[in-house]
């Protein structure tokens, strides 16, 4: 049979039912592939989701550590170091601050970007980060700060112990004697 031949048998119910026949497997496999496929593409678009959703909660997790390890660096120094009624104020000045958080082992350090290091009193080529606590510190030293940080406490030259703030019956007994001699 030439394919003339062949080509006008298929045209005939016997030619069409034999290459069908032959056709059947081939098409059953390639639904069952397509199917395969289908079910491939929506598992890996649901763990695509999966991903996605992991590195969001990754990243605010991160930020969150981020901004607990500069809140604490920068509470700690505010609190040890600022006169109390500006330390809001003190803390707002380091908002502004280019800080990245790196990881030394098991440690996370917040490092102070060498644009956000201009401006301190470093000698030499600044570095490229600085501590946050070692910025806070040299911070401390600067003309700026001064109007923050609160003098050392200080007993006089040779006064042994600290001031003692009056107690109430002193300064009641300070108060009477004032009035009688206003009086």
């Amino acid at each position: 049979m030439n394919i003339e031949e062949l080509n006008k048998w298929i045209e005939t119910d016997e030619g069409k039912a034999w290459a069908d026949g032959l056709k059947a497997p081939l098409i059953a496999k390639r639904d069952e592939l397509l199917q395969k496929v289908k079910d491939l593409n929506e598992e890996h678009r649901t763990a695509a989701q999966q991903v996605n959703d992991l590195t969001e909660t990754l990243a605010r997790e991160r930020g969150d550590m981020r901004d607990t390890l500069i809140d604490r660096e920068v509470s700690e120094f505010v609190d040890r170091h600022v006169v109390p009624g500006l330390r809001q104020g003190a803390k707002a000045l380091f908002t502004g601050l280019d800080i990245e958080v790196k990881a030394d082992g098991k440690q996370r350090i917040p490092i102070v970007s060498k644009e956000s290091l201009k401006g301190l009193p470093i000698e030499g080529d600044l570095p490229e980060g600085l501590p946050l606590r070692d910025y806070l510190e040299t911070w401390g030293k600067t003309e700026e700060a001064k109007a923050y940080i609160a003098a050392p406490y200080n007993t006089g030259g040779g006064a042994h112990g600290g001031f003692n703030p009056p107690n109430k019956t002193e300064v009641d007994t300070f108060t009477e004697e004032v009035l009688k001699h206003m009086g």
